[in-house]
């Protein structure tokens, strides 16, 4: 298409609407009609000729007779606007004698008496491009220069920058005109169109005027402004030696009152200049931008700039600067507070620290007020992520926040009180002198919990890290947290035994249970429990005696569903009331049941399992300090004693219930654990046992923390640039080659200008795409998809351009024939979320020659689209023949990134979507498990969310891991892949996609069949599809 050629938007008919009116209706309607008649003649005869309707030529002596010589103001704009379409040269490429009398109409309307119409001929003539026509209205249009009224004046400076720009040679002294005019020009609208003239005509006498009013500019209105901070821009880089006034001038416009002026002067001085004075300046204006904007989209922009500012520079403001970002905590948005504790997080240093964490337990305790809103637990939690950050990063404040979080563990939002926990057990790992006061806060905490997670991560907690001194204080808080569980076992026993003394048939319920359940070891748990009863006369659990006085034990059968008879064992209360003496003492006091005992009555017995974990690290601690003569071997038995009691009451809860497996049998493991701790048979196997259960897993909670500080400061080191003074200087395609931004040193070693890197990434021109490395040229031969075939006669290929939202086809078209082809049209059609925006205009294509076409799709969501059409063209005058093309398949990962969230994040949203995508895994190639995980990482571009130590060494024969990414458009892309090494050198197992919407997840579990087939083709990986329909509302959360 001409590049001369306007080109025009379709505009949809009126639904009420008729067929095309005919060339006769319409003139008879302009002939006869009144002016308000006339007015929807026009609109109908504008609306056809944008659809494609040939009106123009038929109807243009109608108008110049009928419509023109109205004075009608509607229908005069109208007019303006069918002079712009209408086409005003012959096929000869000469003007129409008809348009004559349009120019001498224009000319009169430039000298109307009424502003508006002159106003409005005036921006008519910008838009006129012939000399012929242009001609006789130059000499009103310079007169209108002199108007008395602004609207006239602004109007008549840009018809003369445009008549400048395109046709210079009719006022040649266009740029003294404007210039004589500025200096005297008092209106500010006037005053920005003649400064925008001159800076893109005669930089030098804008240059000029800036100077000689530079005093004046604050004072300006923010339009011309904004047009001056862009000559500076453009200016400071042209000419260094003029670089600090035009600083100076950036500065002072940054107290402008108005926003939009402050973030350009900001913007524009952080683009000229590295220098921390400015850079601090720039910061401040954000920041105050940042609690002045109403608007949210204006939040987050402001602080992606902020971000970009820390990424760049090492200092970007004051102390008090991320105190005073995180006023914008107040804004309702969740996006804009993660993001300002984000950027706080960076700004935050050991000076203002402590002021920063002052801020977050403000906010803490305002997000923890009762009328604190629906988004106060999503609040709470984010805030509790950013005091725990605080914390490890600067641990002079660790000490300060740990006991306010831990106010939080009975938090009735589950995510806050696990981060709590989350946080409390990195801070007792890597701040060994607070541990003492954290595990008293803790066992008075314990009963105030509400979710099972979190009583396990305290349990551990415990079982961890309570010394020896306070083994039997962290048995008894357990003990009382069990409530019924232990009350219920002792009654029973003291049922089955006869009215015996509570005390005794504890101990002997414990022995013999822990006795029946470890086997062999058996004689060594009664020894133990005939030891402990008899020496020194206290009995395990003695302070928690239940007494039975005035109450009998009784024993009946109870018969089951299934016909069976099982034993039940009750407590008659005498005149207290039946069953009153089993009720805990804590239920008592609170009216509700103990968090430990709740959990299990409801099923939960990993928590149980965890709790046997705890109590053995701590029987088996107890054990060691005896051994090295730290504390009395008696003390030992006890807890041991008291140890195996919990365990036993734990199980006995089970099996009268629907107890799993897996706690099943690690209770039992504590159990001979216990069963053997001390004796001097087991000797090397105790040996064993103590440092898996005290050594390795305090090991290996250490490894994980130090994975995450390696991952820290890969990422920080990552970001810090470094510039060696012998690297090479980088020129234009060279320097996008090597993958750097970086131009010099100094001042000129700044990044490209963001207006220009914008400009660059919108128009495809940027370096690499989707993170490619190399040349545009090298990756534009990459997407080169061949659509036709070489023995076609009409060979297409195409470029996919693929922008973030838009994709562009830059098809290449050659005629293999020696015929000339008419009408060549090409024609493309979308399936899925894809829309064609432009749809390219027929060609005539000379025979042997070529001839490139563009179209563009609208891409709306993260879907594997498909486009196809074809190629018709006309060789004779009945003859039209069509070429089909091949199919272009968008690819998915054009729009998925790898991204990272936490394990709290990725639990909430494997919960909350409900597309699941599940693929079988068959992988006879090979039985390494984390090459294949590397190769679904590359397929799906992925980023794996599970810690390196927790993926397993090489001599693991399974592997669990969770995959995360993020479209452009948003959406979260969930996957947990499953595998295990499998017969004869073979991996099996599944990955589970999920995602919000229904295309991702098709779309990725497309990309990964893709890919398996291929590399079954290449005799590589051979993996099969269950199930690419996703079923909503999958199973619970991996």
């Amino acid at each position: 298409m001409d590049a001369a050629t306007p080109c025009y938007t379709i505009v949809r008919q009126s639904p009420d609407s008729a067929d095309s009116p005919t060339v006769d209706q319409l003139k008879a309607q302009l002939e006869k009609g009144t002016d308000e008649s006339k007015v929807l003649t026009m609109k109908r005869i504008l609306r056809g000729m944008l659809n494609g309707e040939p009106y123009g030529p038929n109807l243009l002596m109608h108008v110049i007779r009928f419509v023109m010589p109205s004075p009608h103001k509607p229908l005069k704009k109208l007019l303006h606007l069918f002079w712009e379409i209408v086409p005003k040269h012959n096929p000869d490429g000469k003007l129409k004698q008809e348009m004559i009398l349009v120019c001498n109409a224009l000319r009169n309307d430039l000298q109307h008496p009424n502003e508006y119409i002159r106003g409005a001929s005036l921006r008519m003539a910008c838009k006129l491009r012939d000399q012929e026509l242009l001609e006789p209205l130059v000499p009103s249009c310079r007169q209108n220069l002199d108007h008395r009224h602004p609207y006239v004046r602004k109007n008549a400076i840009l018809a003369v920058y445009f008549v400048y720009k395109h046709n210079q040679i009719l006022i040649p002294d266009a740029p003294k005109l404007i210039s004589d005019l500025l200096a005297k020009e008092s209106d500010m609208a006037c005053r920005r169109n003649a400064f925008v003239m001159l800076q893109n005509c005669a930089p030098d006498l804008a240059i000029a005027y800036l100077a000689s009013a530079a005093s004046q500019i604050p004072k300006f209105d923010e339009n011309v402004q904004l047009a001056i901070i862009d000559l500076v821009r453009q200016e400071a880089r042209a000419n260094a030696q003029e670089r600090p006034r035009y600083l100076k001038l950036l500065h002072a416009l940054l107290a402008s009152p108005d926003a939009s002026v402050k973030y350009e002067a900001a913007s524009s001085l952080t683009s000229l200049t590295s220098h921390p004075e400015a850079v601090r300046a720039a910061a401040a204006a954000y920041v105050s931008l940042l609690n002045k904007a109403a608007d949210t989209n204006v939040k987050l922009i402001v602080l992606e700039r902020i971000t970009a500012l820390v990424d760049q520079h090492e200092k970007v403001g004051g102390d008090d600067l991320p105190v005073d970002l995180l006023r914008v905590l107040a804004t309702p948005d969740m996006q804009v507070r993660r993001n300002a504790c984000k950027v706080a997080l960076q700004l935050t240093n050991a000076r203002n620290v402590d002021a920063v964490v002052g801020v977050l337990k403000k906010e803490l305790g305002k997000a923890s007020a009762e009328d604190a809103g629906d988004k106060a637990p999503e609040l709470r939690q984010l805030l509790i992520q950013t005091i725990h950050t605080c914390a490890i990063k600067f641990p002079a404040v660790a000490g300060q926040v740990v006991y306010l979080l831990m106010d939080y563990l009975g938090d009735a939002s589950n995510a806050s009180a696990v981060d709590v926990v989350a946080f409390v057990r990195e801070v007792v790992q890597r701040f060994p002198e607070l541990r003492p006061t954290i595990i008293q806060r803790l066992l008075a905490g314990l009963n105030d919990i509400k979710s099972g997670k979190v009583a396990r991560g305290v349990l551990w907690i415990l079982g961890e890290y309570a010394s020896e001194d306070v083994a039997s204080q962290v048995i008894d808080t357990v003990r009382r947290s069990l409530g019924e569980v232990v009350t219920k076992a002792m009654t029973e026993g003291a049922g089955a035994a006869g009215p015996a003394d509570a005390s005794t048939n504890g101990t002997e319920s414990a022995s013999s249970a822990a006795g029946s359940t470890t086997g062999g070891n058996a004689g060594a748990a009664n020894a133990r429990g005939a030891t402990s009863t008899g020496t020194g006369g206290a009995t395990p659990g003695s302070h928690l005696r239940i007494s039975t006085a005035g109450s009998a034990a009784s024993s009946s059968n109870k018969v089951l569903a299934d016909g069976s008879y099982a034993s039940q064992a009750a407590i008659t209360a005498g005149a207290a009331g039946a069953g009153a003496g089993i009720k805990s003492p804590l239920a008592s006091a609170t009216g509700r049941r103990p968090p430990l005992q709740a959990l299990l009555q409801n099923g939960d017995y990993f928590t149980g399992a965890v709790l046997a974990t705890a109590v053995t690290k701590l029987s088996l601690r107890v054990h060691a300090a005896a051994a090295a003569g730290k504390t009395d071997a008696k003390l030992a038995n006890q807890v041991t004693g008291e140890a195996m009691f919990l365990l036993t009451c734990i199980l006995k809860q089970g099996m009268a219930s629907t107890m799993d497996e897996d706690a099943y049998e690690r209770i039992q493991q504590c159990l001979t654990s216990l069963a053997s701790a001390g004796s001097a048979a087991d000797a090397d196997t105790d040996a064993d046992v103590g440092k898996v259960y005290l050594d390795e897993c305090r090991a290996a909670f250490a490894r994980v923390l130090a994975a995450q500080d390696a991952r820290t400061a890969k990422k920080d080191a990552s970001k810090a640039k470094v510039t060696q003074v012998e690297d090479a200087i980088g020129f234009g395609l060279l320097k996008r080659a090597a993958g750097t931004d970086v131009v010099g040193a100094g001042d000129d070693a700044l990044d490209l200008d963001s207006y220009e890197a914008d400009m660059s990434r919108a128009t495809g021109a940027a370096g690499g795409e989707s993170g490619g490395k190399g040349t545009k040229a090298d990756n534009q031969l990459s997407r080169v998809v061949q659509l036709t075939g070489f023995s076609d006669p009409v060979y297409a290929e195409a470029y996919v351009n693929v922008h973030q939202f838009d994709i562009v086809l830059d098809v290449l078209l050659v005629n293999q024939t020696a015929t000339t082809l008419q009408n060549l049209t090409l024609e493309f059609s979308t399936l899925g979320d894809l829309k064609l925006v432009e749809r390219p205009l027929p060609v005539t294509l000379a025979a042997k020659s070529y001839h490139t076409l563009k179209a563009n799709i609208k891409v709306s969501s993260t879907e594997t689209g498909v486009i196809f059409g074809n190629i018709t063209y006309d060789v004779g005058a009945l003859d039209t023949r069509t070429v089909n093309l091949a199919d272009i398949h968008i690819d998915i990962m054009d729009y998925i990134h790898p991204a990272q969230c936490s394990e709290t994040q990725f639990r909430a949203m494997w919960t909350e979507f409900e597309w699941e995508n599940k693929v079988n895994v068959h992988f006879p190639g090979t039985s390494d498990l984390r090459a294949y995980l590397d190769h679904m990482m590359a397929t799906t571009n992925m980023a794996c969310l599970t810690p390196e130590p927790a993926l397993g060494g090489g001599d693991c024969g399974v592997l669990a891991a969770n995959l995360y990414a993020r479209s452009v458009f948003g959406e979260d892309a969930l996957a947990n892949v499953c595998i295990e090494r499998g017969g004869a050198g073979s991996i099996v197992g599944h990955i589970r996609i999920r995602a919000k919407t229904q295309g991702i997840a098709l779309s990725l579990g497309d990309k990964i069949t893709l890919a398996q087939k291929n590399a079954a083709n290449a005799g590589g990986v051979t993996l099969g599809a269950a199930g690419n329909k996703p079923a909503a509302n999958g199973v619970a959360a991996a």
